[in-house]
């Protein structure tokens, strides 16, 4: 397929997965590169252009890292746009969890640790400070890749992180971007 590249590639700055979009009048394919030890894994996603929209348990697959044997009908800038934001949203969600798993193991210890301890604690802020850290670095090269011209279905967390271009953006600030179902107060 004879390509030309319609968006630069995307690179999730937390995982290095990067994501390239190749297209042209007749079909376009999104590639998936994902560094594993000291080989680089690459699938494809590949479809036509048209008015269709790509099911999100597709890209949710893609993103995942599963071959997709499917042809989906879409535009391929709308498709691109989905496969960046699932993978952003894969690897906040997988942030998240750490950091809720992290305060709740401080909020009421473990085995050989009482609830509140500076070990635990020590635990939760690394695992806080991670999620703050790749919520600045996914919303830049968010917009580095797509600028910030369409927010619609972005989550408040990215809004968020470039709205104050992460220099001003304090962590008490974005504990109440986290706090949610699971984490208590």
């Amino acid at each position: 397929m004879p390509s030309v590249i319609s968006h630069p590639r995307v690179v999730n700055p937390v995982t290095a997965v990067s994501y390239r979009l190749m297209a042209d009048a007749a079909a376009w394919r999104i590639t998936r590169s994902a560094p594993v030890g000291n080989v680089v894994s690459l699938i494809h996603l590949r479809g036509v252009p048209g008015e269709g929209t790509i099911p999100a348990d597709l890209i949710a697959r893609f993103v995942a890292g599963y071959a997709i044997n499917e042809t989906p009908v879409g535009s391929a800038s709308s498709a691109f746009r989905q496969v960046v934001l699932a993978d952003f949203l894969a690897t906040s969600d997988r942030l998240t969890t750490a950091a809720v798993r992290a305060r709740n193991a401080f909020n009421a210890g473990l085995p050989g640790l009482r609830p509140g301890s500076p070990a635990m604690g020590k635990r939760f802020k690394a695992a806080y400070a991670a999620l703050h850290d790749a919520w600045k670095a996914m919303a830049a090269a968010w917009v580095e890749g797509f600028g910030l011209d369409d927010v619609e279905g972005l989550p408040d967390w990215m809004v968020t992180a470039w709205e104050n271009r992460g220099e001003t953006w304090d962590r008490r600030a974005a504990l109440e971007a986290l706090r949610g179902p699971g984490l208590p107060a």
